[in-house]
């Protein structure tokens, strides 16, 4: 998909659909207002019979034949929810439903008003509404027969009004584009299946990075481990005949004497619980466990495009938690990196075995800033808090607030 940049009047552009924006219960002004006269008032009747509210993940589109003066041959509104509490993430999702309904019908190409919205300045909107689209049109379909009928958008127009902000907007673009990348990466590793997605296959999309970015690649296989006392690990690892990989990967973009920010991500990348067996029922979304591990790439790839000024540690130990003759039992004992030793009552409770030596990893062999681990922990976190939070537990509260405040930015 085709992304550009371009400064002039979105209702002159000669396209499959405009995109405009509107809040919830505002008045109809600007360019919105100007199409609906030029359509003989059919969005406000719109907005009368509720059909278009400006809600959040709200889109409706709008035929313009016959409209003077209006080239787009649709106009389509998308809901920013309400001006108070507006978020960034509004005009993501905004921009991800309009993208959605012009795939729904089969539109080819669409321009998206780009001018900055609430106190978002053209390059964060450029940004947001890239990604919004970007992300919203993702499926994964690599192991399906191609589809000869299958809907795609081929481009998409950001438009400003003001030739002075086509700058900034490109900026956005740019940005929008290198992380809409990483995320869209990291996907499909998490939707690979488990036999396409082994640890080593892990290590493989690690290698990928480091070559892509020109980063430090470090990838201990068992017996490197094994030196290093890496029990617990290995521990969880041995019941499979896929070799355990422990990745370490570099990004240095600050200063040379800054301390890096270590993250860590948990990649079992199948978890049958092992001699603990988990249920039948749902198993196959056990190749979802190394979501951390591929988030971890992922953010390091996003860290590496952007050139931020930040030095990045990314960890993963990556290995397969499956039943076997070898593998650890209820009752186990095991000895992790740092000697501490750790009875295993659970074998389904092995992401804090591999977090464990990760953790004592990284703090042994860095000096870190800070060090955020992230992973598919326990199913009962979501029981605990459901689906809309995550569980969050940290020894700095300053940490936890800036995570926190990070992750809400962008939810």
């Amino acid at each position: 998909m085709e992304f550009k940049v371009k400064a002039g009047g979105i209702l002159k552009e000669k396209t499959d659909a405009a995109v405009i924006f509107a809040f919830e219960g505002d008045k109809l002004n600007g360019i919105l207002a100007e199409a609906d006269k030029a359509l003989g008032g059919v969005i406000s009747e719109a907005i009368k019979s509720g059909e278009f509210s400006g809600k959040r993940d709200q889109a409706v589109c709008f035929n313009t034949i016959g409209a003077g003066g209006i080239v787009p041959k649709r106009i389509i509104a998308a809901g920013l929810g309400k001006k108070d509490g507006f978020k960034a993430d509004n005009l993501m999702r905004a921009a991800g439903s309009a993208s959605k309904l012009a795939r729904k019908l089969s539109l080819k190409d669409i321009a998206v008003m780009s001018d900055p919205v609430g106190k978002l300045s053209a390059a964060q909107a450029a940004d947001l509404i890239t990604q919004g689209a970007s992300l919203s049109l993702y499926t994964f379909d690599k192991f399906k027969a191609p589809d000869p009928d299958k809907k795609e958008i081929k481009k998409i127009t950001l438009v400003v009004s003001d030739k002075a902000l086509e700058t900034q907007a490109k900026e956005g673009l740019a940005s929008g584009l290198a992380l809409s990348e990483a995320v869209l990466f990291t996907r499909d590793m998490v939707n690979a299946p488990a036999n396409k997605m082994t640890p080593a296959d892990v290590a493989e999309q690690a290698k990928k990075t480091s070559k892509a970015f020109g980063l430090k690649l470090k990838v201990l296989d068992e017996k490197d481990c094994a030196k290093l006392g890496m029990g617990s690990f290995l521990g969880v690892a041995q019941g499979s005949e896929q070799p355990a990989k422990f990745i370490v990967l570099e990004y240095k973009g600050g200063k040379k004497a800054d301390k890096p920010v270590v993250i860590v991500g948990k990649a079992i990348t199948f978890d049958s619980g092992g001699i603990s067996l988990k249920p039948t029922e749902g198993m196959e979304k056990m190749k979802y466990d190394m979501a951390g591990g591929a988030a971890v790439i992922g953010a390091v790839r996003a860290a590496a495009a952007l050139k931020l000024p930040v030095n990045l540690v990314c960890i993963v130990p990556a290995c397969e938690n499956l039943p076997s003759g070898r593998a650890a039992k209820p009752g186990d004992v095991l000895t992790a990196m740092n000697g501490k030793t750790i009875e295993i009552i659970s074998t389904d409770a092995e992401g804090r075995l591999v977090l464990a030596d990760a953790l004592v990893y990284a703090y042994k062999n860095y000096d870190p800033k800070a060090v955020i681990d992230i992973a598919t922990l326990t199913g009962a976190c979501v029981i605990a808090l459901g689906d809309l939070a995550i569980g969050l537990m940290s020894t700095d509260d300053k940490l936890a607030k800036d995570v926190l405040k990070a992750g809400d930015a962008v939810q």
